[in-house]
């Protein structure tokens, strides 16, 4: 799928002038506390809205609610692996797949953004067929969808060290991101909690690995045992 992979890379520059702006972390207390204002601006359910509608014109402060505020509802799953992905997977193979394959990859990823709405993988492959399709304005859509996430996660950090963590709420975001900003995956994963950190393959920067904050992540998980 190197198409797909460059409609991700082409949004680096994009990421690279956001991270200019500096860095702030996610105060997830305070953020849960205004996504349940119903008459302000930062309210999820309408935050929510917008990003199904791809409204490009939302803050960043809209952006960091919405993406971080999804910790706090009850559907949040972030180890949950969709079997329509998997369905997905098995049926495309190639970018020529995609128009002939089209009703399925639509249903399988319409699925996907149902029990999960910041699934980069399921719109990642929806911007593919659109683009391929000449679907000019859904694909714009997706395209506003992915930049309100990145631009989320990139407001947080750098990556280059613990400190300056890139925050996520999905460790699928870490390699998402990766191919965002134009960087390949050395092969190897290191837990340093709270952060996952991800080796580079050798890249024009020099950049050797970069840290993830997965701290909602492994908070979920150790909920989960605590309930087992």
């Amino acid at each position: 799928m190197k198409k797909l992979l460059l409609l991700l890379v082409l949004m680096s520059s994009n990421i690279s002038m956001a991270q200019e702006q500096g860095f702030t972390k996610p105060d997830y207390n305070g953020i849960r506390k205004a996504i349940q204002q119903p008459n302000t601006p930062l309210f999820y359910k309408r935050l929510m809205e917008r990003f199904h509608e791809g409204d490009s014109s939302m803050t960043l402060q809209q952006k960091r609610h919405l993406y971080y505020g999804f910790i706090h509802q009850t559907h949040y799953r972030p180890y949950h692996r969709s079997e329509y992905g998997d369905s997905l997977r098995q049926v495309v193979k190639t970018i020529k797949e995609l128009i002939p394959l089209q009703n399925k990859i639509l249903k399988y990823t319409d699925a996907m953004l149902q029990e999960n709405p910041f699934d980069l993988q399921a719109i990642t492959y929806q911007m593919n067929l659109l683009d391929v399709l000449g679907k000019t304005q859904t694909l714009n859509k997706r395209r506003a969808q992915m930049h309100i996430i990145f631009d989320a996660i990139v407001s947080t950090g750098d990556g280059k060290s613990k400190e300056t963590a890139y925050y996520v709420i999905f460790a699928a975001h870490e390699y998402a991101l990766l191919s965002a900003l134009g960087y390949d995956f050395g092969g190897l994963q290191r837990l340093t909690r709270p952060c996952d950190y991800l080796q580079l393959a050798e890249n024009d920067e020099g950049i050797t690995g970069l840290y993830f904050n997965i701290a909602p992540c492994l908070d979920h998980l150790r909920a989960m045992f605590k309930k087992d």
